[in-house]
């Protein structure tokens, strides 16, 4: 009986040791697991931190791009104000041009008009002349040209 009580206590002995065993590998096993999962969850904090920063610098990149779309169609509308300026100011001054160069043309066909007129009446002046050297006797001729004179 005793030797019957040493062999199973023996028996149970091995069994504990056995499940011991079992358990310690267990516990190794969930231990691994621990770590493995606080490893994830050291990744997936620092990915969740690094999504919020992506969002976040998406976000100031969102609205710097809002911002210089805004400047640039308030420089376009600057831009198009000056055109439109320089544009009216070009026509105007294209006007005046236009308007002094007919006023030149005016003043220079006038001139000649004038000259011609001067001509005409230099040459009329001379043929009434001529006239009157064939028509009046010389003594009145000389008379009339110290008049003229």
């Amino acid at each position: 009986m005793l030797l019957e009580n040493l062999t199973d206590n023996e028996s149970e002995n091995t069994n504990l040791k056995k499940k011991v065993f079992e358990k310690e590998a267990h516990i190794q096993e969930l231990s691994c697991l621990f770590q493995s999962e606080k490893s994830l969850e050291t990744k997936i904090a620092k990915w969740n931190l690094q999504s919020r920063m992506n969002k976040n610098e998406a976000i100031v990149m969102k609205e710097a791009s809002k911002q210089k779309t805004v400047a640039l169609k308030k420089a376009s509308k600057v831009y198009k104000q000056r055109l439109d300026h320089f544009t009216g100011a070009i026509e105007k001054l294209t006007s005046q041009i236009r308007d002094q160069v007919c006023k030149c043309i005016l003043f220079k066909i006038k001139r000649s008009i004038m000259y011609l007129v001067y001509i005409i009446n230099i040459m009329m002046l001379n043929i009434v002349i001529l006239f009157l050297v064939l028509l009046i006797p010389e003594k009145t001729y000389t008379f009339c040209f110290n008049l003229l004179l």
